[in-house]
């Protein structure tokens, strides 16, 4: 399946599952360097394509394997058409995508 793309950018999501405190908070600042926060444990965000090896970079640098576990999606087209969030778990707007309010 292709990437969905946005002027470079592709949609991705990352969720986590930290057992201790320190590094929990480690591993959410270093995604809200580049995502929003969805829910506690899950970020989503468009990046450029050639970022998303430094988020999981930046994610595998504060686990702890044995301890820890983290799961990342590059949606596909289809994954990212359909994909929507509700209440504070809004889907992130493409790059590119401008208001007039």
């Amino acid at each position: 399946m292709d990437r969905v793309r946005h002027e470079g950018h592709v949609r991705v999501v990352v969720a986590y599952d930290v057992a201790d405190d320190g590094r929990r908070r480690r591993v959410a600042e270093a995604l809200l360097d580049f995502t929003a926060r969805a829910e506690y444990s899950v970020f989503d965000g468009w990046l450029p394509e050639d970022q998303v090896g430094d988020v999981w970079r930046a994610v595998r640098a504060s686990l702890r394997p044995s301890a820890d576990a983290a799961f990342s999606l590059v949606l596909c087209q289809a994954c990212a058409e359909c994909a929507d969030g509700l209440g504070r778990a809004e889907a992130p707007d493409p790059p590119g995508t401008n208001w007039i309010v």
